[in-house]
């Protein structure tokens, strides 16, 4: 039962569409058989073929009906429909270069060495000229050198002064040293009882300390004032030392002397103290007995009295002198520290003015050196900003620019927002100089080195990209001739981003408009 009422649900599906579409499918087929029956009987409806001079003697009508096409129109129709198919293939097979185009001008190359003063100076000349070949190590301008030399030649002053005031001081070094050398003698021979007279020239009795002279002179190389002022000043110096310190020589010997007088009268009075004591005890036992007077005992008791006090006074005396001597010789090394620690503090801060001076030297002397500006490689002379003589020059200021022989050609262009998303590095692209037509002078081949990644405001522009490119060639021929390319050079850049269909492009004008038409409010 179910198949049969599905059998009749078909059949009656397919009475309902031949009653909606039979009419149409009806006018289809005859016209389909009309066609078709005149297609057959084409030749029998075109009347005998004539020549054209046949067809002249026709009526009006039949000669127009009968008279043959001239085949120009129709071949010209042939042509023009090869010509668009052939166009329609060409537009869907055929690709063409997508470049984003961008206004700019050749700059100096990175590599380019900019020439410029270390200070401000006066030109005193010039030996280049703009555009001249130019070899590494060539002098280029000269610059007034007074001030650098003049302040070269105070700094040689003070080095020879820094250099004097540590040779004096390691002189007068060495010259204590030697003094400490013969002091050390001179205790060792009086704790051996040689006494003093070791360290005593043999004529006059001055100790030899004091008449000790250094035997070094200065160095030959210095000149000879210098010599003479550096002598005269490390005598003048030794001599206020050896001044000093016989004082305090003579002192010595005086509390020595002292000591040796206070010594002998006190050995004198201890040998006769002991006699005067004897003879006191004698008369001491005669007064007992009555043999001596009393007066007679105590003269010989006072006597006694007299000699042990004044053996008492003598060693005091000798004790103070032997205390003063001290002294003295503590006076004598405080002294010669004192001496020897000012004269290592004018070493040290010798050696430190003479570090500090010889840095300021090499200093100057680069200076000097510096107002002679000379070519840092082989190149070009360009940008020329000096000429002649006499002329101001400022710190660090851009005198010429010195192109390298094999410094690449630059160019800076500013790319819009539209274009940035497709420039990358390592395109391709090609320049169009201002100076030279392209149409005459071809284009130069160049490429992307360089996309900046932030926009610069321009004030007529808007936001804009700076893109760097290299270029292929430094020079461009031009007549025969090869003109080299100098940076300021106005240029358009053409960067190859990708290429596209021809049918694309043609069709995008009318994509744009589909994708933004009938959706406004």
């Amino acid at each position: 039962m179910k198949r049969l009422k599905h059998l009749r649900r078909l059949k009656d599906l397919g009475e309902a569409l031949s009653h909606r579409f039979g009419a149409p499918v009806e006018v289809l087929r005859r016209y389909r058989e009309v066609l078709a029956a005149a297609w057959t009987a084409r030749r029998d409806l075109v009347g005998p073929a004539r020549h054209a001079e046949e067809a002249a003697f026709l009526p009006a009508a039949l000669a127009v009906r009968d008279t043959p096409l001239h085949p120009a129109p129709r071949r010209t129709v042939f042509v023009l429909i090869a010509l668009a198919a052939i166009a329609l293939v060409w537009s869907l097979v055929g690709r063409v270069d997508i470049v984003a185009v961008a206004d700019g001008r050749l700059v100096v190359s990175d590599r380019s060495k900019v020439v410029q003063p270390l200070e401000r100076s006066v030109v005193q000349r010039v030996r280049v000229r703009d555009g001249e070949q130019v070899a590494k190590g060539e002098t280029l301008v000269e610059l007034d050198p007074t001030a650098p030399a003049a302040d070269r030649e105070s700094l040689d002053e003070q080095r020879l002064a820094a250099l004097a005031e540590g040779w004096r001081a390691e002189r007068l070094l060495a010259s204590l040293q030697a003094i400490a050398a013969i002091r050390t003698l001179e205790s060792i021979d009086e704790g051996r009882g040689a006494g003093p007279t070791v360290a005593r020239s043999a004529g006059a009795g001055t100790p030899t300390t004091h008449t000790t002279q250094t035997t070094h002179v200065p160095p030959d190389d210095w000149p000879a004032a210098r010599r003479r002022e550096a002598l005269a000043m490390l005598r003048a110096d030794w001599a206020d030392l050896q001044a000093r310190l016989e004082r305090l020589d003579a002192e010595a010997d005086r509390r020595r002397a002292e000591r040796d007088t206070a010594l002998a009268a006190a050995t004198r009075l201890a040998a006769a103290l002991p006699q005067a004591t004897r003879r006191e005890d004698d008369l001491r036992a005669l007064h007992g007995e009555g043999f001596a007077s009393t007066h007679a005992w105590e003269d010989r008791r006072r006597e006694r009295l007299d000699l042990s006090g004044e053996l008492e006074t003598q060693r005091a005396r000798s004790r103070e002198t032997d205390a003063a001597l001290t002294e003295t010789r503590a006076t004598r090394a405080a002294l010669i520290a004192e001496v020897r620690q000012r004269w290592h503090t004018a070493r040290e801060q010798a050696a430190a003015r003479l570090a500090q001076v010889e840095a300021e030297r090499r200093k100057a002397g680069r200076r000097e050196e510096l107002t002679r500006l000379v070519s840092p490689v082989d190149g070009t002379v360009q940008q020329l900003a000096v000429h002649t003589a006499g002329g101001i020059v400022t710190e660090a200021q851009a005198l010429m620019v010195i192109v390298p022989d094999d410094a690449p050609v630059t160019a800076e262009v500013m790319l819009e927002n539209k274009d940035i998303g497709f420039v990358r590095v390592g395109d391709a692209a090609a320049i169009k100089l201002e100076a030279f037509p392209f149409t005459r002078h071809g284009t130069l081949p160049a490429t992307v080195t360089r996309v900046s990644p932030d926009a610069i405001d321009h004030e007529q522009l808007g936001p804009r990209f700076a893109v760097t490119l290299t270029l292929e060639a430094r020079d461009i021929e031009v007549d025969g001739a090869r003109v080299p390319l100098r940076p300021g050079m106005a240029l358009s850049a053409e960067v190859r981003t990708g290429e596209r269909r021809v049918i694309e492009f043609l069709l995008s004008p009318l994509e744009h408009v589909r994708s933004e038409s009938l959706k406004e409010r």
